[in-house]
C-alpha cells in the first residue's frame, strides 16, 4: 500500500509542477509553479533531510 501511495503522490506532484510550467510559459502567472516548488522543497527537507539526520 505504501508503494501505491508513494506513486500517487509522485503523480500528483508531477502534475502540479507540469501545470505550473505550462501556465508560466503561457504567461498566465507563476503562482502554481512557485507553490508546487515550495511544497516540494518543504517535503524534501522534512522527510529527506531532517528525519534521516544523525541523532546526537
Amino acid at each position: 500500500m505504501k508503494g501505491l501511495a508513494a506513486t500517487a503522490v509522485f503523480l500528483v506532484q508531477g502534475a502540479l509542477l507540469a501545470g505550473g510550467v505550462v501556465m508560466a510559459s503561457n504567461g498566465k502567472g507563476i503562482a502554481l509553479l512557485v507553490v508546487a516548488l515550495v511544497v516540494l522543497g518543504g517535503l524534501f527537507v522534512k522527510f529527506g533531510c531532517i528525519d534521516n539526520a544523525p541523532k546526537h
